[in-house]
């Protein structure tokens, strides 16, 4: 016979036992997916593959994000990512570039974030990806040597390499290097006084080596010259794969580091030397038959201000003259 307290007794346990399951936090796992989902749904469409504002945030990047302070474990108000989910009204932008609609972070989603980073923000990577095979600089030459090969004889002189391939080789993760990539497009295309856009092709498995041809840029051998002139990492080989490869191209070096030359060609003195700007503010006028104080004087100008322009933080003022090359 059960005696009547022992029976209170068991079911006082099993209520207790119920009440604490209930009340147990969320596995880190679980916190983890919970908010690498809600910067999935309403960070990466800017700060991920190809995104238009990465700012070196990656926001799928667990490992960079932690690195460069974005996310400081067991610290929500020391963390920028969160901090710009619940503090900043532009962020994210109410549309992508094309229009659509990017929806609000709800409170559970900034909510998941902020629980995530107090349970010292643990790691939401996936399973790490099959490592990548190491490619040499004589893989490059290879690579280049088939590339001149296959283009015309006559064309061969005119191409020209950059590359990604030490970037690859180290590890960044895709994200970074489809970055790496656009960047090296977008800044080629801003060298050239050309009026078409000409994406660097990639021409090896990995796409870590792209090749531009200089007459599409409206480049000659001089502004080549004048790059490698400034190129500190420039080394040449005496396989006579090399020496096939630089006799092709007719340079002694046809390919540099895309991410060096993103950082040198960007800013003068090496922006300068590509554009071949002239001195003074009046003759670039000149150049780009551009009259702007007659167009100023006959109100021939489109001028627009802005508060907040999602660019700057400060308050911006743009005007717009029309020239042969465009706006």
């Amino acid at each position: 016979m059960h005696h009547p307290l022992a029976a209170g007794a068991v079911s006082l346990l099993v209520l207790s036992g119920w009440t604490a399951a209930m009340a147990a936090p969320p596995a880190p796992d679980q916190l983890a997916r919970k908010a690498k989902a809600a910067l999935q749904a309403h960070c990466y469409q800017c700060h991920g593959d190809g995104g238009r504002a990465e700012a070196g945030m990656f926001v799928l990047n667990y490992r960079k994000l932690v690195d460069t302070k974005k996310v400081v474990p067991n610290n929500p108000k020391g963390s920028r990512i969160y901090k710009r989910l619940a503090l900043d009204a532009d962020m994210p932008p109410e549309t992508t570039d094309d229009g659509k609609p990017i929806p609000r972070p709800s409170q559970d989603d900034i909510a998941a974030v902020k629980a995530w980073i107090e349970a010292g923000a643990p790691d939401f990577t996936e399973a790490a990806p099959p490592k990548r095979a190491f490619v040499s600089d004589l893989d490059i030459l290879k690579a280049i040597l088939a590339d001149l090969i296959k283009a015309g004889e006559r064309d061969r002189r005119f191409l020209r390499y950059f590359t990604i391939t030490h970037l690859y080789n180290a590890g960044l993760s895709n994200d970074e290097l489809v970055s790496y990539r656009a960047g090296l497009s977008k800044l080629v295309n801003s060298l050239s006084w050309g009026r078409e856009i000409h994406v660097p092709e990639a021409i090896d498995a990995a796409k870590t080596v792209f090749r531009i041809d200089l007459r599409d840029l409206e480049w000659d051998e001089r502004v080549w010259d004048a790059i490698l002139a400034a190129n500190p990492y420039g080394v040449t080989y005496r396989h006579e794969a090399a020496k096939s490869c630089y006799a092709h191209a007719q340079t002694p070096f046809p390919y540099v580091r895309a991410d060096w030359f993103v950082f040198a060609a960007s800013k003068p003195p090496l922006y300068h030397q590509i554009l071949r700007l002239p001195d003074t503010v009046a003759e670039l006028e000149k150049r780009l038959e551009v009259d702007a104080e007659k167009n100023i004087r006959q109100e021939r100008v489109w001028r627009a201000g802005f508060n907040g322009s999602g660019v700057s933080r400060n308050n911006r003022l743009i005007e717009r003259h029309r020239s042969p090359y465009g706006a």
